[in-house]
């Protein structure tokens, strides 16, 4: 997790903590990580900010690919100029996942402020042509928040994405930094364990490790004094920590999970689970290899 000024335009702002602070995360902390990885792991560098942004950024995915893991990205698109593209297609990037709100220039630019639609729109197409062109694998999926206006064009927004990108995924709306949905895209189903705590930890870019996603964003919220830091304690003893702390109803992580609304992310039905509807217009079979 990359923290960049951005976080001063986040709705979110108000409940944030008064010691919490704002820092790229320290170069030995993003390598140790790497380096603990299981062999072959899939890694999906994101950020609170813009992942491209960080001066490391290149440099931590190739370095990624050197240690024989798969990286993919998450990013908003503004700067993947022809360059960049091409370079992280050669290193390897499996999968981009572009966020961008909606289908309209005056939606999206009045949404995302310093931004510019029609020029995420022309780098989302140089990236499908240089993939083509070099024959990669890689995914070109697009994230949406399902917002209360988009709402009612979502088949416009499926129609203008299906030729352009590979998937699209539509993203429930959230309330709060514990992932209260404005409206879920299907019907939760009780949850007794969350297992998206087994899916993989996340660096932070203070060092500590976050077991889920809920738990990243948390942090940037309330204390929580029991994540582990990647710079004092081995990855593997951390994450065995934490699958111990799941299985213990009183640990201060199930105690988090009692508030977090993520948990029913995990039960999927024909392409949708609470928090997310994916809409796939290419198999990834037939992405040129």
């Amino acid at each position: 997790m990359f923290h960049s000024e951005d976080h001063q335009s986040y709705q979110f702002l108000k409940w944030r903590r008064s010691d919490w602070k704002r820092q790229e995360i320290p170069t030995k902390f993003g390598i140790s990580f790497i380096e603990q990885l299981l062999p072959k792991s899939r890694i999906l560098f994101s950020a609170a900010g813009e992942f491209l942004m960080s001066p490391m950024a290149i440099d931590y995915i190739e370095y990624a690919g050197r240690c024989g893991h798969t990286p993919m990205l998450l990013t908003n698109g503004l700067l993947l100029t022809s360059d960049i593209s091409a370079r992280l297609l050669d290193l390897g990037v499996s999968t981009f996942i572009i966020s961008i709100d909606g289908w309209q220039k005056d939606f999206y630019d009045n949404l995302r402020l310093r931004s510019d639609f029609q020029t995420v729109i022309n780098n989302v197409a140089q990236l499908r042509r240089l993939r083509d062109q070099k024959s990669k694998a890689a995914i070109i999926n697009i994230n949406s928040i399902l917002l209360a206006q988009l709402e009612p064009y979502k088949e416009e927004i499926v129609s203008f994405w299906t030729d352009k990108v590979d998937q699209l995924s539509f993203l429930a709306e959230r309330l709060d930094y514990c992932g209260a949905p404005r409206k879920t895209i299907i019907e939760p189903p009780p949850v007794k364990l969350c297992f998206a705590l087994l899916e993989g930890p996340l660096l932070l870019s203070n060092g500590l490790v976050a077991p889920c996603c809920s738990t990243a964003i948390g942090e940037w919220f309330e204390p929580m004094p029991w994540l582990l830091s990647v710079e004092h304690v081995p990855l593997t003893e951390i994450v065995r920590s934490y699958r111990e702390m799941m299985l213990n109803d009183d640990s201060p992580l199930r105690l988090y999970c009692r508030k977090c609304h993520f948990g029913t992310n995990s039960y999927w039905q024909n392409g949708k689970s609470s928090f997310c509807e994916i809409h796939q217009f290419v198999s990834t079979s037939k992405i040129n290899r």
